[in-house]
């Protein structure tokens, strides 16, 4: 049933609500430990019949054998159900139906012999013999059927079939071993670029588990790891995790909101593993937690909310923050034909379209803009997950570090590294990454020299002892949470231009809060993001004793 207040507004649907993931779950399990004890009553009370017989005759001990073979017999008969109606998920069946139901099967056959052979039953009669034969047969069937389920789970091979997305059942260990194998593969042939691995991670192949506690999703490609970052991107595991947590819902609904943690770095070297729990399914909003693991540790967490499309009825209150007056990049233009190029081979191209109130003496007043887009044609064949995902993707870039921008603390702040910088834009021939070399040589006589002028007045700054006590230098900037709210999901390209207005309302004790906004092309605001992130500032050397 929806929650209160979604009744209040007339939301409720008429159709019938979907049946608890959760409650199915344990119907299966309360079935499988059914079955089991089943099997094992009956052959304990097998051999109540044997008391004082041994002829053939069942006489008296008729009924006591029948209770005892149908207990048995109903157990069997739960086992084939559980069977027929799990048989993909053959790890719920090793350790939910035929382990259980062996070793209740080995019990019985134990109790039966011990019977005979402490009663002196010898020589056996029927009912003993059928009881041992019951046990015996099946302990050996439901053994073969463990071996069986086990056998295969190991040998499958990690395939992806991008027309029906096959699901594979795999163990973790299984998983991480043929990635890690991949990645091996593709470290050996010809080394590529960050910006190139980056852009392979955009289009990640998901490999799907149907687990008993879930669904398991997967990248198939080495995730990007930016140069000086602790981990990952994170915008690959934010749109991953969306991409994992969308194949879990019907079509009809659409993502509204995503709330994320950044718990742990992540290791662009070692698979991630993306655990999608299903939270609630109910007529008009869906839930989902999506859990990111390396090594079998949380490194990512996110809770997601999906909405029925058009379930607001006809009548509803709207509005929205019009998009900033700006001039999108003219692709035909031989200028930004040119920055476009020099930007690298990334998954996306970006295009600076200024700071409001650069000259501000307050941080908090001053809008960063720029405009950003997925490089080339997203694939028809995705659907507008991909956009989605490639939404998602992009609300990272450029972000928490709003809060050093507003405050004019320069990307390369100390001196060493704005020599090294200035060295570079002289000489970019020296440089060894050929696209950040290739960006400095197309850079305008005069751009250049305008960034010399700022580099160079910057370093005088920074080496004037005067100003040593002024002087601020991030020493560490990591992201700690990230929210997006999703207002208009079908009404955008990510392979369009859009233009997104970030600004930092608040920083304080050695953290940062931004706000983002994010429109499409023709002006529909399509998203607001925000982040709180670590932003810790370099501290100076306290004066060391003379002594």
């Amino acid at each position: 049933m929806d929650s209160p207040q979604y009744q209040e507004l007339g939301l409720v649907s008429q159709e019938q609500q979907p049946i608890d993931q959760e409650t199915v779950r344990a119907t299966w399990k309360f079935l499988a430990g059914l079955s089991s004890n089943l099997t094992l009553v009956g052959f304990l009370v097998m051999p109540l019949a044997f008391e004082g017989a041994k002829d053939d005759s069942l006489g008296d001990k008729t009924g006591t054998a029948v209770a005892a073979l149908a207990l048995i017999g109903n157990a069997y008969l739960l086992s084939l159900i559980l069977f027929c109606a799990q048989y993909r998920k053959r790890t719920y069946l090793i350790h939910s139906v035929f382990l259980p139901c062996l070793f209740s099967n080995l019990l019985g056959l134990l109790n039966v012999v011990l019977n005979i052979l402490c009663r002196k039953l010898l020589p056996i009669g029927r009912l003993e013999t059928v009881g041992m034969v019951f046990a015996s047969i099946f302990a050996v069937l439901y053994a073969l059927c463990a071996l069986w389920a086990y056998g295969r789970g190991i040998a499958d091979e990690i395939r992806v079939d991008d027309a029906d997305r096959t699901m594979i059942p795999l163990t973790e260990e299984e998983m991480q071993r043929q990635q890690l194998l991949r990645l091996l593969q593709e470290n050996q042939g010809k080394k590529k670029s960050s910006a190139k691995v980056m852009q392979k991670t955009f289009r990640p192949t998901w490999i799907i588990m149907r687990r008993d506690d879930g669904d398991v999703f997967t990248n198939t490609r080495p995730l990007w790891h930016p140069p000086g970052a602790r981990g990952i991107y994170g915008g690959a595991a934010i749109a991953q995790s969306l991409a994992a947590a969308m194949r879990t819902v019907p079509s009809e609904f659409a993502v509204h909101s995503m709330h994320c943690y950044f718990v742990l770095a992540g290791d662009s070297e070692i698979p991630i593993l993306y655990h999608v729990e299903r939270v609630r399914d109910g007529r008009s909003f869906i839930t989902r937690t999506v859990q990111a693991r390396q090594r079998g540790r949380p490194i990512f967490t996110t809770t997601l909310s999906f909405s029925r499309a058009n379930s607001g009825g006809k009548k509803k209150l709207e509005h929205a923050t019009s998009m900033p007056d700006v001039t999108l990049p003219d692709d035909s233009s031989a200028d930004v034909k040119r920055r476009l190029y020099n930007a690298g081979g990334g998954p996306f191209e970006s295009h600076k379209l200024g700071t409001v109130n650069r000259d501000s003496s307050k941080p908090e007043d001053k809008r960063i803009r720029r405009c950003m887009r997925a490089r080339g044609n997203i694939s028809e064949a995705g659907g507008h997950h991909a956009h989605l995902s490639a939404l998602a993707y992009v609300t990272d870039s450029y972000f928490i570090g709003t809060v050093s921008r507003v405050h004019d603390i320069p990307r390369f702040a100390s001196p060493a590294e704005l020599k090294a910088v200035l060295n570079a834009l002289k000489n970019p021939s020296d440089l060894d990454d050929d696209e950040i070399s290739r960006a400095f040589k197309e850079l305008k006589e005069e751009e250049a020299a305008e960034l010399r002028r700022r580099l160079e007045g910057a370093l005088s700054k920074a080496e004037d002892p005067k100003n040593k006590h002024k002087h601020k230098e991030v020493g560490m900037m990591v992201s700690l949470d990230h929210s997006i709210y999703f207002h208009n999901p079908w009404a955008f390209r990510a392979d369009e231009w859009m233009v997104t207005e970030m600004e930092s309302p608040w920083a304080g004790e050695g953290r940062g809060l931004v706000l983002q906004n994010i429109w499409s092309k023709d002006g529909t605001l399509i998203a607001t993001c925000t982040q709180e992130g670590v932003v810790r500032l370099k501290q100076d050397e306290p004066p060391r004793s003379k002594i």
